[in-house]
């Protein structure tokens, strides 16, 4: 098959569905289509995406997920020693469908000492205390407009989910619901933690 054809049928494709908004009841989330493309002279190339199942064996892991149907979606995974980042790119294929193509994906052991020191500072974020869904109908009017985000993670037997859109959990009470513009927040504190490790 001739790569125009390839194109062809691709974007046939995508063009029968929409990227999903993220969504925990429906388990790991699935970035974009699922179809990952990279056209080169020489033919095509695909980039296998990373998912949190693929850590299933690591004793402490947490998975960090932000963004939206049309926005830039990034993927922080924090396993035992390992940490994976991924960021993709929306790509408007017309007719308000877009299609998500992975721009950085990072993998890289982290030395012990800096994954254990980036553990205990996210037990102090008390993860495991968040609720399940934060959402901006308790914000009334001081809801502006966010991402979407998921937490997922796991320390030996416990585990637990987070996730909202526009809404993140309080700092100093994980229990109550903060605005996308109303200051520090717990997410943004968890990011900051991950997002260094793959400098």
């Amino acid at each position: 098959m001739r790569p125009m054809l390839i194109m062809e049928a691709i974007e046939a494709a995508v063009a029968k569905r929409r990227p999903p908004r993220f969504s925990r009841s429906r388990g790991p989330v699935r970035f974009g289509l699922g179809i990952l493309l990279c056209l080169s002279a020489c033919g095509c190339a695909t980039k296998k995406a990373v998912t949190f199942d693929d850590f299933r064996s690591s004793s402490r892991a947490i998975e960090v997920l932000e963004g939206g149907p049309i926005t830039e979606q990034k993927r922080y995974i924090l396993a035992d020693d390992e940490f994976v980042v991924e960021i993709r790119e929306p790509r408007d294929l017309g007719a308000g469908v877009y299609r998500f193509d992975v721009s950085r994906l990072e993998e890289r052991t982290l030395e012990p000492g800096v994954a254990a020191d980036a553990r205990r500072r996210i037990e102090r974020l008390g993860v495991f205390s968040w609720r399940r869904s934060y959402s901006t109908a308790e914000l009334g009017n001081n809801a502006a407009e966010g991402p979407d985000w998921s937490v997922d993670i796991r320390v030996g037997d416990r585990s637990s989910e987070s996730g909202g859109a526009s809404a993140y959990p309080d700092v100093l009470n994980s229990a109550r619901a903060v605005p996308a513009s109303g200051g520090a927040n717990s997410f943004d504190a968890l990011k900051a933690i991950l997002e260094p490790l793959g400098r």
